[in-house]
């Protein structure tokens, strides 16, 4: 995560794509820190559903990405949005509606300006 904070706090603007922790103080700062407008896409589904998921791709994923299996206690800590900035919910449990999703986004991104 300390590239994504060195990249983040250079670009004028950038999507932060990570597994955020919402009761995380020093996460929760860094991202207030940026002096940024925030669009946080919070995407959820069961955590079996998820935890499913993850162990199936886990395979065929980087070998950057150091965690192999996916257990409810580590996932638990990153239930729930972050709440900083606006908020967009979505449900990945079927198919998201990309287009639907990208026109929400530009919706936060153009109330803003």
């Amino acid at each position: 995560m300390d590239l994504v904070w060195v990249l983040a706090s250079r670009c004028p603007t950038a999507v932060l794509d990570a597994p955020f922790r919402p009761r995380s103080a020093v996460e929760r700062a860094k991202l207030e820190g940026l002096g940024a407008r925030l669009i946080e896409v919070h995407c959820h589904c069961p955590p079996a559903l998820a935890i499913q998921r993850y162990n199936e791709r886990a395979p065929y994923r980087h070998a950057a990405h150091v965690l192999t299996t996916m257990t409810v206690e580590y996932l638990m800590q990153f239930e729930g949005p972050l709440r900083v900035g606006s908020l967009i919910e979505v449900d990945t449990t079927h198919p998201v509606d990309r287009a639907l999703l990208l026109r929400r986004v530009r919706k936060h991104l153009l109330a803003d300006e």
